[in-house]
């Protein structure tokens, strides 16, 4: 749990966009994310949502895949 004072930063970079992420996406972010032009903007816009499931599941105990967004 994140203290009542305290911030949380969660980074990655395009790099760290690994294929067992797309297993934590839905059928929504897919298609979000496949309608961008450039790939790097498609991982960008996928890792996004990867990165908001994690940081939930951090704090309330989800299942990443279980996170609604």
């Amino acid at each position: 749990m994140i203290a009542d004072d305290a911030c949380l930063v969660w980074w990655a970079g395009v790099a760290d966009y690994r294929a067992g992420h797309e297993s934590l996406l839905s059928t929504v972010e897919i298609v979000r994310a496949a309608r961008l032009h450039r790939a790097q903007d498609r991982v960008r816009q996928a890792l996004g949502a990867v990165l908001l499931r994690l940081a939930v599941s951090a704090e309330t105990g989800t299942p990443p895949a279980g996170v609604a967004v």
